[in-house]
């Protein structure tokens, strides 16, 4: 499970932007992942961009930034503390 959810951010990732947003997927591939971004893309109604300092007084956004900081920093002491063996 946690290589299909590294595999759907690493496919989001190319968008070429931070997405904010939900995703539902069952067993979901990268085919099928970058067919979703190129629709998502093509489709402008579905989408804009945000600036999160304009929002900052928006408690769930807020609560999204601190989570996120969070989340990089605990993926940034976990990458540290591995080891590959040979």
């Amino acid at each position: 499970m946690r290589h299909k959810i590294l595999d759907i951010v690493g496919d989001l990732s190319l968008a070429g932007v931070p997405v904010i947003g939900h995703f539902y997927g069952y067993k979901p591939g990268h085919a099928i992942n970058q067919t979703l971004l190129r629709k998502f893309i093509s489709s402008e109604h579905a989408w804009s961009y945000v600036m999160l300092e304009e929002f900052e007084d928006v408690p769930g956004l807020r609560r999204l930034s601190d989570a996120l900081a969070t989340t990089a920093d605990r993926v940034r002491k976990a990458w540290s503390r591995l080891r590959v063996v040979a």
